[in-house]
């Protein structure tokens, strides 16, 4: 009879790699980045909102230069398969809505109009390095809805930055938006505006007809609401620590002693059960003078 086989054991690991709460690279302080994770799938039916944040060193996006040439970088980067449809620049970000065929034209358009924005302003601006701060930020549009909000969003986000009245953005697609509820005049400073370079017509349902479907046009009053200052944080009044409670109460005279201590106090007289022994007011007796 054969030695029977004995099932040899895998060694124990030590404990470290693998997922663990707290591990991996600690965010850096300030506002969060995008995450490094692949970019999910698109469907060509379907806008995309994008925002692009400019670095902390970066000089603003809305002087009439800057605007120029970020307004001709759009031009450039449009595409057959890859559309801009609605932009609005701010001072340090700018937001976009846009359509793609597919997944790679889609990346790949804004990354090439995020390296034409770059080399253009660092031209123009005489500096180096990158413009954008971080990844873009993109979320798919899927319903009329989520596709009205996004256009109330991106053309009237001066709105929410510079605290604007109702109107049109002339750093924006605005001028040439034809989805107004009342026909509106051009804004005051609207020569900044090239309508040559304006963004392209939807070719999508949702962007062309869709969106109309879930509130009607829009009007100049909407859009987000004004950055409002942060408010101070809430400070309780400072109150005294449990110990200390006994010891205020031994330090602060009683009613008794602090009334015995003055100049014209009067002992109380002993009170009895009968209420006519009681002391009755009266006038104070007149004392002697001395002979």
């Amino acid at each position: 009879m054969g030695r029977r086989r004995r099932q040899l054991e895998l060694p124990v690991p030590n404990g470290w790699g693998g997922a663990r709460a707290g591990s991996g690279r600690k965010p850096p302080p300030g506002r969060a980045n995008v995450r490094h994770r692949s970019r999910p799938a698109h469907d060509a039916r379907h806008p995309v909102q994008v925002a692009f944040r400019a670095t902390a060193g970066a000089p603003t996006l809305r002087t009439r230069r800057v605007f120029a040439i970020i307004q001709a970088s759009l031009a450039r980067a449009q595409k057959p398969h890859f559309r801009i449809t609605t932009f609005s620049v701010q001072r340090d970000h700018m937001h976009l809505i846009v359509e793609a065929d597919d997944r790679s034209a889609l990346i790949r358009g804004l990354q090439g109009l995020a390296i034409s924005a770059t080399l253009a302003v660092n031209r123009l601006t005489g500096r180096q390095g990158a413009l954008w701060a971080d990844r873009y930020h993109s979320r798919s549009l899927t319903t009329p809805r989520t596709v009205r909000a996004s256009l109330a969003y991106v053309l009237l986000n001066f709105r929410k930055h510079l605290a604007a009245p109702p109107g049109i953005d002339p750093c924006s697609s605005g001028p040439s938006f034809t989805g107004w509820a009342p026909r509106l005049p051009a804004p005051p400073d609207a020569a900044i505006f090239r309508p040559t370079l304006s963004a392209v017509p939807s070719t999508t349902w949702l962007g062309r007809a869709g969106w109309l479907r879930a509130g009607g046009p829009l009007h100049p009053d909407e859009g987000p609401r004004p950055v409002r200052p942060p408010r101070p944080p809430h400070c309780p009044p400072a109150r005294p620590p449990p110990c200390a409670a006994p010891l205020l109460t031994l330090l602060r005279p009683t009613t008794a002693i602090s009334s015995a201590l003055r100049p014209d106090h009067r002992p109380p007289t002993t009170a009895t059960n009968s209420y006519s022994a009681r002391p009755q007011p009266g006038p104070h007796p007149v004392r002697s003078s001395p002979p």
